[in-house]
C-alpha cells in the first residue's frame, strides 16, 4: 500500500473511534448506536494501530533505501 491509502484508512479508524466516543460525551446512547460501537471499536482500533505501523515501516524503509 502507498503511503496516502495508509494515513486514509488510519485516519478514518480513528476517526470512528473518535465519533463513539464523542457520541458516548454527549450522552447520546440508543440501542443502535450502541450495537454499532461494540461491533466496530476493537477492528477500528486494531485497523489504525496496524495502519500506523505499516506506515513507519514504509517511511523507514523510503528513508534508508
Amino acid at each position: 500500500m502507498n503511503k496516502k491509502n495508509l494515513i486514509i484508512v488510519s485516519l478514518l479508524c480513528w476517526g470512528n473511534i473518535g465519533f463513539f466516543y464523542l457520541l458516548y460525551l454527549l450522552k447520546f446512547e440508543p440501542v443502535l448506536v450502541g450495537v454499532f460501537r461494540e461491533l466496530t471499536l476493537i477492528p477500528s482500533f486494531l485497523g489504525g494501530v496496524i495502519c500506523l505501523v505499516l506506515l513507519t515501516y514504509v517511511l523507514l524503509k523510503e528513508k534508508f533505501s
